[in-house]
């Protein structure tokens, strides 16, 4: 059992924000290339045409999210997934999709 003010305590703010969808994207984005830049294993997909779609992939999964957390701060809501939300927003990027920030993860 952790006491109050213990380690538990201290890594919980940490913890929730770890958890929203953009930090997953940003850290397995730099794991995938740390994995081909450092351990590649001979393993290739393609040539450059493979490059340049993932390329377009990832930075479409970043505007997705991007428009998503700006449509979010027009109408003064959270991104924060452990928090309530203020409003429920259905203009802009989640008119097309219900949840846009993590449609890219």
């Amino acid at each position: 059992m952790d006491r109050p003010g213990g380690v538990r305590d201290k890594l919980n703010p940490m913890l929730k924000w770890i958890d929203i969808p953009p930090v997953w994207l940003a850290l397995f984005a730099a794991l995938a290339w740390g994995q081909s830049r450092y351990l590649g294993l001979g393993l290739s997909f393609g040539g450059a045409w493979a490059d340049f779609a993932g390329g377009l992939l990832l930075g479409g999964g970043v505007l997705l999210a991007l428009l998503a957390a700006l449509e979010m701060r027009r109408h003064r809501t959270t991104l924060v997934p452990h928090r309530n939300a203020e409003r429920l927003v259905q203009s802009g990027i989640f008119s097309r999709s219900r949840n846009p920030i993590y449609r890219p993860t």
